[in-house]
């Protein structure tokens, strides 16, 4: 069993408060696979670094700015990772989608990220001294 997190963009053409059964559409596709869920960040709103372009059926393009953006940490076996990729990049409303492998523990330090590295780095400079 490995531990993954997958991050992904639904379009932002979607309407607001349909946003989170379609995050839930992707819980449902990863559990169904065998996963057992670590954590989740609920979707939100965000502006894109870059313009995203999908092709329509009718050969033209739709043009996104926005999406909202959410991810789930999961573990399971790695025979059912590659199905559970392609399943979620044919879901219409997904954008853009990021699976990595990662660890089990939160490695996001967040606002603490300065002080922490503050501590750290004085520790260090402590025991040189020695």
């Amino acid at each position: 069993m490995s531990v993954y997190e997958i991050g992904y963009l639904i379009a932002s053409s979607t309407p607001e408060e349909k946003v989170p059964a379609e995050a839930e559409a992707l819980k449902k596709i990863i559990s169904e696979a065998g996963a057992s869920m670590i954590a989740e960040g609920a979707p939100h709103k965000m502006k894109l670094a870059y313009e995203i372009r999908r092709k329509t059926m009718a050969g033209s393009y739709d043009k996104f700015n926005e999406a909202y953006f959410g991810w789930y940490k999961f573990e399971v076996g790695s025979s059912a990772i590659e199905a559970i990729k392609k399943t979620i990049e044919i879901v219409p409303s997904v954008l853009r989608m990021l699976l990595t492998t990662t660890a089990r523990e939160n490695t996001y330090l967040g606002k603490h990220a300065p002080a922490i590295a503050a501590e750290i780095g004085g520790r260090k400079a402590a025991t040189a001294e020695k």
